[in-house]
């Protein structure tokens, strides 16, 4: 069988939660892909490529460059399909165009070795969004000839001469349908007569079918004319019937709409092309990605389309896979934070996430971020943002609220078992999370020469665990003050449970707020809190409140100086969404601000970024094997995204050394 015309009839019966069905006349070719050229030259109203009464275009079908086969064989290489290179002839089944009009809502690609067995059928199902989706039947998810059939499915079906398959539902197709369910699909060969049976299921009952019933025809000019004006405007008027039926289904019947969610499949694609203005932008993006010289940056758009970026013969190269054009204005309008913004809404991914973000910082001198603006509009908003979230008294307590007070048992699902948020040490590459963090709270209190006659104050709790550290090591007494509900109450039960409350009194105070003298003092990740306005006034607090010959022992983040001044003067998507209010200082702000505003005199410096990268892979190890359990807590996908986003973004600062995590020991000396 070289091509044959089919017709016959399309009908859709929608089962439950209401009764609604429907039919129309359908006309469908078969070819044999590699008959495609000759069919062309025997046959007058056909043509391939070109225009026809019918035709058949390569570029409709799957993605890319090439003949509809070729581009099919690398959809099945790439999907690792073991049958691959096995396949020796494909016939495809589908609606051609009639006059260059395009209506064909689904195509079936039968795939044959070269004895004749049948070992696939590619379906590709298109939808009113310009986007297509490719479902893979196969032995894999054939169902067993012993199954049953539903009684709405009429019969039980044996492999020969129909072929029944299972598959989860993975496409938007119909408003009126959510992404639940799975389909069962039932069809015969490419034979004198096809019927294919498509039921979406739900609770394992059918909720909606779609049945294709069509006859085979010879495939001549005669037929071709006769056929094809006896049903002149099937294809035409296909989608305005189905757009009236369903009209009556949401007017007449009260179905409920559902809104199309963000492809998440990678065998969902898009074939729609930029608008004007989205062509503009993309310029707009590209010539700014032009600048990349550090590595390469490759990148797949949702019609599958790649460009490259920077240096082609690198041996780094950053993958970034662009699932919606909105992308493209997203962050061309807000920049750094329309990047994140549209990785929260689904518009793009990437295999190695952190390896993006590492890119762009390798070339941030060449990238010059000073010269990339958002719109004035965009920017005066997110600065106004943050402006009314500065770390006054009442301020900084809804900052540390919005974040630190998320969930305790959030934050369980990925820190280690002391609840330790703050960068570890690792002193040996076997050291676990839970090592990493002992070694660094050892360091504090060891920098700190803490001792059992002192009387200890931390700036900044956490869940206790320094202060509960500090106390069984040393046998000292501990003030510790947060500004954080939740910290609060989870620390305080803790030290009860661990029997050194008589030790440790937690206290709900701002740092301003602190009364009496000390010997030590501690802060682990607390300063990046402070805020830049703020920086010498916590120091001359802690100056205040430290004894003379009292040590200050700090764990800082610390962005690098030659950025400080351009990170400070925006806000960028961190300070958007995770720590409101947070200013990462840098040396030079620190050091200026105890310089001015105490006599504290820098005993101790030591940098343990790097460390900081490997606790960021842990957490991120760890929040993804809970991710089930988080969204159980009433956390949804976009949230899941945004943390993810958060911890590879923190990693790829630290790998980058653009970012580094200070221990840093300061002296107030006797001026007596």
């Amino acid at each position: 069988m070289i091509a044959n015309l089919y017709k016959g009839e399309m009908m859709h019966a929608r089962i439950r939660p209401v009764t609604h069905e429907f039919k129309y006349p359908i006309y469908f070719i078969s070819v044999d892909l590699g008959q495609l050229p000759g069919l062309d030259q025997e046959t007058t109203l056909f043509s391939y490529n070109s225009f026809n009464l019918l035709s058949i275009h390569d570029k409709d079908y799957l993605l890319g460059q090439g003949t509809i086969q070729e581009k099919l064989q690398r959809c099945l290489t790439e999907a690792d399909k073991p049958y691959a290179d096995k396949i020796a002839t494909v016939c495809l089944l589908t609606m051609p165009r009639f006059f260059n009009y395009i209506f064909n809502p689904v195509s079936f690609f039968y795939c044959y070795d070269n004895v004749g067995e049948l070992l696939c059928i590619v379906v590709e199902v298109s939808n009113t969004f310009s986007e297509k989706h490719l479902y893979f039947l196969d032995n894999n998810n054939q169902l067993e000839n012993s199954i049953r059939l539903t009684e709405r499915d009429h019969a039980e079906i044996t492999y020969e001469p129909n072929m029944r398959f299972k598959e989860n539902k993975a496409f938007h197709v119909s408003p009126f349908n959510n992404m639940e369910g799975y389909y069962r699909f039932q069809l015969t060969d490419l034979k004198d007569a096809v019927q294919i049976h498509i039921y979406l299921h739900r609770e394992d009952a059918p909720v909606l079918t779609t049945n294709l019933d069509v006859n085979a025809l010879p495939f001549t000019d005669r037929t071709l004319f006769t056929s094809m004006f006896k049903i002149p405007f099937t294809a035409t008027i296909a989608m305005p019937q189905i757009l009236w039926q369903a009209a009556k289904l949401y007017f007449l019947k009260g179905m409920t709409l559902h809104m199309k969610p963000k492809p998440s499949s990678e065998l969902t694609f898009s074939t729609a092309k930029p608008s004007v203005f989205l062509s503009f932008r993309m310029r707009l993006l590209f010539r700014y990605l032009e600048r990349l010289k550090v590595g390469a940056l490759k990148i797949e758009f949702p019609d599958k389309s790649v460009k490259t970026f920077g240096d082609h013969h690198s041996s780094f190269t950053a993958e970034l896979n662009v699932h919606d054009f909105a992308f493209i204005t997203k962050v061309i309008k807000g920049g750094d934070i329309g990047l994140g913004e549209s990785y929260m809404d689904g518009d793009w991914s990437s295999p190695d996430l952190t390896s993006v973000f590492r890119l762009f910082l390798l070339n941030r001198k060449h990238l010059n971020y000073a010269h990339v603006k958002r719109k004035w509009l965009t920017d005066a908003s997110v600065r106004l943002r943050h402006f009314l979230r500065r770390n006054n008294l009442s301020g900084s307590r809804k900052n540390i609220k919005a974040h630190y007070d998320l969930s305790n048992d959030f934050f369980e699902t990925f820190l280690d078992g002391s609840m330790t948020y703050s960068g570890g040490i690792y002193y040996d590459k076997t050291d676990t999370l839970e090592q990493a963090q002992k070694n660094k709270l050892q360091a504090v209190i060891q920098k700190a020469e803490i001792t059992a006659a002192d009387h200890v104050l931390e700036i900044g709790s956490g869940w206790g665990s320094l202060a509960i550290e500090a106390v069984k090591t040393t046998g000292c007494t501990v003030t510790s003050v947060t500004l954080s509900e939740e910290q609060l109450k989870y620390a305080q039960a803790r030290a009860e449970k661990e029997g050194v409350s008589d030790k440790i009194t937690f206290e709900f105070c701002d740092y301003r707020n602190i009364g009496g003298s000390y010997d030590k003092i501690v802060s682990i990740e607390m300063f990046e809190a402070v805020g830049h306005e703020n920086y010498g006034k916590f120091f001359s607090t802690c100056d205040r409140l430290l004894k003379p010959n009292g040590k200050l022992v700090m764990q800082v983040i610390s962005i690098a100086d030659q950025f400080y001044d351009t990170y400070r003067s925006k806000t960028d998507w961190i300070q958007a969404y995770i720590f409101p209010g947070g200013m990462l200082p840098s040396l030079t702000a620190m050091t200026q601000a105890m310089k001015k505003d105490s006599s504290f005199l820098v005993n101790d410096i030591d940098n343990i970024g790097i460390d900081y990268a490997y606790t960021l892979q842990e957490w991120r190890t760890r929040f993804f094997n809970k991710a089930e359990e988080i969204k159980e807590l009433g956390f949804d996908n976009r949230f899941m995204r945004m943390w993810e986003y958060y911890l590879c973004y923190s990693e790829a600062g630290f790998l980058s050394n653009q970012v580094s995590n200070y221990q840093l020991v300061f002296l107030r000396p006797n001026e007596e």
